[in-house]
């Protein structure tokens, strides 16, 4: 089944690599991310290319957070499947390094969204 999935994020890294991967799986993908016309434009520019929608989205920014979710809502008339944060992660004390398994959980469920 097809899904309809915005995922923040997504201008490298793990949150580009699932814009990727749920595409190429054939679900209608929105990659958000800040600065699509500036810093991040080279992404953005890719993302289109492949036919994968993009917005502009700074989650710090309640008035970027309203615009891009009232531009998300017009093209999809207000249907949204799922939406996939993958925001920098850090530990709680810097001088520790992060551990992806404590992020493992929240990636199994992520991941089973779109699973059979």
């Amino acid at each position: 089944m097809k899904k309809t999935v915005l995922i923040t994020g997504t201008s490298g890294g793990f949150g580009a690599d699932m814009v990727d991967t749920l595409h190429k799986a054939g679900h209608r993908v929105f990659a958000s991310m800040r600065d699509a016309k500036s810093t991040a434009r080279e992404t953005a520019e890719k993302f289109r290319a492949e036919g994968i929608e993009v917005l502009d989205l700074d989650v710090t920014s309640d008035a970027s957070v309203d615009a891009a979710f009232e531009a998300l809502f017009k093209k999809l008339a207000g249907s949204l499947t799922s939406l996939s944060t993958t925001l920098a992660c850090s530990s709680p004390d810097c001088r520790k390094p992060f551990r992806p398994t404590r992020s493992a959980p929240c990636l199994r469920s992520t991941y089973s969204e779109f699973t059979p």
